[in-house]
């Protein structure tokens, strides 16, 4: 039975979802942690050590998703642009899409707190960092690491 576990949690690893989800994690712990070390041990202030962060979280998560998640073999001035569009389009739509619909369920939800800005905010970010997750996956996937 062991010898089954094992090769079941194998093959997981293989599975290009779950690759997504782990390089997510690395690119996002990279990223707090420039973000953190641009902040602090920089100086800088929040949206310059931000921006530090998010350049280099997507510059190992494009890393990542090629070599790890996709296992692509396109060169990188190929890959590259096709990943920023990627990555900008899905960041756009979901934060659209999130706003509008956090605003609309509060509405029609939870019709004392439509007006209660936080919630609607909290739910948005929830619901635009979800929708991102999806979004970005398909784009990488189905654009720009399609070979």
């Amino acid at each position: 039975m062991r010898g089954n576990a094992g090769q079941g949690q194998a093959a997981l690893i293989h599975s290009p979802p779950v690759r997504f989800v782990l390089a997510g994690i690395i690119n996002t712990a990279v990223g707090l942690l420039v973000s953190f070390l641009a902040l602090h041990a920089c100086g800088l202030s929040y949206w310059p050590a931000t921006a530090c962060g998010f350049a280099a979280g997507w510059i190992v998560g494009f890393g990542l998703s090629r070599r790890f998640v996709f296992r692509s073999r396109l060169p990188c001035r190929t890959a590259l642009p096709r990943y920023a569009l990627a990555v900008l389009t899905a960041y756009g739509l979901s934060a659209a899409l999130a706003r509008e619909t956090s605003v609309l369920f509060a509405q029609a939800v939870l019709p004392a707190a439509a007006t209660a800005e936080p919630l609607t905010d909290d739910f948005a970010v929830l619901l635009c960092n979800g929708l991102y997750a999806v979004l970005n996956y398909a784009g990488q996937r189905w654009f720009v690491f399609r070979q």
